[in-house]
């Protein structure tokens, strides 16, 4: 995590909050949506959910990897 923000229950910034991630933080990236704008994550506390990608920080290697997928 690059820097901290909300961990929402769908890839819109209107979603409902479900959590929080904090910068410095690993996540788990289970997928991405198709433009690559929002991760569906898993947090440290097994809070899984969506972020935005300007609050991560990933190798464009492993977002290549990242399928695609709601």
């Amino acid at each position: 995590v690059f820097n901290g923000g909300n961990v929402r229950a769908a890839p819109d910034l209107q979603a409902q909050v479900l959590d929080q991630i904090n910068a410095r933080e690993t996540v788990e990236l289970l997928s991405k949506t198709p433009d690559g704008e929002w991760y569906r994550i898993t947090n440290i506390r097994g809070v899984t959910g969506w972020v935005n990608r300007t609050l991560l920080t990933v190798d464009p290697d492993v977002a290549q990897r990242v399928p695609v997928g709601q």
